[in-house]
């Protein structure tokens, strides 16, 4: 989790310095349109920027190089507002970002250095509310935050082919946790504050449950049946 939410952020870092880019134009699909076009007699076009404006002048597009070594295709609105960039950073990895009418970040979408790809919604704050990612070791997750980009919700497979949700309170603590083992088996399992587990229920693949209530000791006070 903290490695997809880290790649993210330096995804929003990369964002913000494409904001910054003077609006150039992108002229590189209409360079490779005539190439096709005009077979081995086409003159290529080179330039560090390139820009394209509207009827009434305004910029619309930009494509550039930045003096870091990372390349950026930025498209505006009518009002002048960056609504998506297309970047790929010095480091060589791409990403896709996606502005509201504000100009405020509401989609990400990028590989990280690390190769895996992770995707991000963010609301009108720029704050992260939902994550879609994969593990070091490949394995699919999602995690739903709140507004203060505080995870609650945090959901995914493991090695062994089962599946695990867990919830959290506000300071970051499993207050239940839902998983399904590869054997069918499915278990509950409610935490107090201190993350203690208080109460439980199991369920073998064969349907035969078992129910367990504990102390904040971790003594078990009640099993049925």
């Amino acid at each position: 989790m903290k490695s997809v939410e880290e790649r993210l952020t330096d995804l929003e870092g990369s964002n913000r310095r494409y904001r910054t880019l003077s609006l150039v134009l992108a002229l590189g699909g209409l360079v490779l349109f005539a190439m096709g076009q005009a077979g081995s007699n086409v003159k290529i076009v080179q330039a560090e920027n390139l820009q394209v404006v509207d009827a009434q002048g305004k910029p619309r597009a930009a494509l550039g190089c930045l003096g870091d070594g990372s390349v950026v295709l930025t498209l505006v609105d009518r009002n002048g507002d960056v609504r998506a960039t297309l970047g790929v950073a010095a480091d060589g990895h791409p990403s896709l970002f996606f502005n509201d009418s504000g100009a405020k970040l509401r989609l990400l979408l990028g590989v990280g250095p690390d190769q895996r790809p992770g995707l991000a919604f963010l609301d009108p704050t720029e704050a992260t509310r939902l994550h879609l990612g994969i593990t070091t070791d490949y394995r699919p997750h999602v995690s739903v935050l709140d507004e203060r980009a505080r995870t609650r919700v945090s959901l995914g497979s493991f090695q062994d082919r089962s599946m695990g949700m867990d919830l959290f309170d506000e300071k970051g603590k499993v207050r239940a946790s839902l998983a399904l083992s590869s054997d069918n088996t499915q278990g509950l399992v409610l935490s107090d504050q201190n993350e203690s587990p208080r109460g439980g229920i199991i369920m073998d693949s064969e349907g035969n449950a078992k129910l367990a209530l504990f102390d904040k000791t971790g003594k078990l006070l009640h099993s049925a049946p």
